[in-house]
């Protein structure tokens, strides 16, 4: 904060301005909590007046005071919406994550890839918790807008949550659902501790490409590891192996990164309160399109700029097997030895052109609180804290301590915590001396007869003096540079 002061206004300021600061806005913070709640309908309608065909929902429920309580809320913005319909491909990155202020509860986030496999977020959503409920109403809402019917044709790529495997599976029958490994190769670490080689073939059977590679991983898994070889086949391999991923979806992602890296280019807007949680959401979708779109008009390849970096890795392994007279497997040689253009055989997903459409219609900027927060609109209350549910939240939340009276059960993984070893003292009453330099009963050292204390012996100065002083005291008298009586004659009256 003092480096950014410094910067922005050339001012020097202590560490104690800036935590008065500090404190001074999270007090306003506090304030602006629940008056945010409070007009969030009022947001809802500037949303879609701005913004036609747009698809913003917000849900309350009553309260014992007949107030309405704010309860989720979902957007899915018409041009983000057409522009995945019409130029990205069908691939949707489903994912939560929690917030990190004042406003507690979760984010819902829907994330395809564009013709340059860079993210697209499509829809987003804010929960009270990340529960099959809440998954199922954002489901149905996403399939709606995106007209996905019963999912055929269009590939899933989330973790292994309950809510959201039973949600997609509902929703979208026919849906390629696949799991990410990352997330796989997690739960398996918790249970196959210590394994160092664990990560590399579980990858390497995620990474099979065909069934003869697939079948040689797990053979090499089984060598490695007996039960951990177990666990991967108790798994169906559909949902995470490249062998066994349909064509046609042109995606050969087996990880959801799509989404972990969208939230975490949002992580400072999941601190604030929840319209400027949404309104910073929002404006970054229309600050990124807008960049890209303007590289998208600069690039003058006819396929994307992805696409001619695998190309070029492609060409380099095809030179070097013409070098050592080793056939290359991919075709991509045998166009180079034909002298085909290559991109004639790259999908039209992928071309340029399609990610100029992708980026040609922007969401359009909205007005601030100030013009539509003075609606006439039903005001909401802030929902109550709740605990988070069973089996869900991160592993530091499980770890918090537990209520009075209550004993926590621990992970698997968890250390045992040592007891103090309980230390009972004994009274002195009772209790028999012994001697620390002959061992006897009945005296202490400083009293032994045994080993008696040995007296220093005197220099012959001190003795001198020591004498002295003793023959001075004998006589009754000071020996100084004049005697003096420690009597005085008493004085007697006429």
């Amino acid at each position: 904060m003092q480096k950014y002061i410094k910067e922005t206004w050339r001012l020097v300021s202590t560490t104690n301005q800036c935590q008065n600061g500090r404190l001074l806005a999270l007090k306003w913070l506090d304030r602006e909590y629940e008056q945010q709640f409070a007009h969030i309908r009022g947001y809802v309608e500037e949303i879609l007046t701005h913004h036609e065909r747009t698809t913003a929902i917000v849900e309350t429920y009553p309260n014992a005071k007949n107030q309405d309580v704010f309860s989720r809320f979902y957007v899915c913005f018409e041009k983000l919406r057409t522009r995945w319909k019409s130029s990205c491909r069908p691939i949707i990155g489903l994912d939560g994550t929690f917030f990190k202020g004042i406003v507690k509860g979760c984010l819902l986030t829907a994330v395809g890839h564009d013709p340059n496999n860079q993210i697209y977020p499509i829809a987003w959503a804010v929960v009270q918790a990340e529960t099959g409920d809440n998954w199922l109403w954002f489901m149905k809402n996403l399939k709606a807008d995106l007209g996905l019917e019963d999912g055929s044709g269009y590939v899933i790529i989330s973790d292994r949550c309950k809510g959201l495997l039973s949600s997609v599976k509902a929703e979208l029958p026919k849906a390629e659902h696949r799991f990410c490994v990352k997330h796989i190769y997690e739960n398996l670490k918790k249970n196959h501790a210590g394994k160092d080689l664990l990560k590399k073939y579980v990858w390497n059977v995620a990474w099979s490409c065909t069934m003869t590679a697939y079948r040689k991983n797990l053979q090499k898994l089984k060598e490695y590891d007996v039960p951990l070889f177990e666990d991967v086949l108790k798994m169906e391999p559909r949902n995470w192996t490249l062998a066994f991923f349909k064509l046609g979806s042109f995606c050969d992602k087996v990880e959801n990164n799509s989404t972990e890296s969208f939230n975490a280019t949002i992580t400072k807007a999941r601190g604030k309160a929840i319209i400027p949680m949404l309104e910073t959401i929002r404006r970054q979708a229309m600050v990124r399109n807008a960049k890209r779109q303007k590289k998208a008009e600069r690039w003058d390849g006819r396929c994307t700029k992805y696409v001619k970096l695998v190309l070029k890795e492609l060409k380099e392994h095809a030179d070097k097997c013409v070098v050592s007279r080793i056939p290359c497997e991919h075709a991509y040689g045998a166009m180079l030895d034909a002298g085909l253009d290559t991109d004639d055989y790259v999908y039209e997903c992928f071309y340029t052109g399609k990610q100029r459409d992708c980026y040609s219609d922007n969401v359009k900027p909205m007005r601030g609180p100030g013009f539509w927060m003075a609606g006439s609109h039903r005001l909401v209350v802030a929902p109550p804290e709740q605990d988070p549910p069973e089996g869900e939240g991160s592993e530091k939340k499980k770890k918090k301590k537990s209520k009075k009276g209550e004993k926590r059960i621990k992970g698997k993984f968890e250390s045992p915590k040592k007891k103090k070893r309980q230390v009972q003292k004994t009274k002195r009453t009772g209790r028999i001396m012994h001697c620390s330099k002959c061992g006897e009963a009945g005296h202490n050292a400083a009293r032994c007869k045994i080993h008696p204390k040995k007296k220093r012996k005197m220099t012959e100065e001190a003795s001198d003096q020591a004498n002295t002083s003793s023959q001075g005291a004998g006589n009754g008298a000071f020996q100084g540079p004049e005697t003096m009586s420690l009597t005085q004659p008493s004085q007697m009256s006429d």
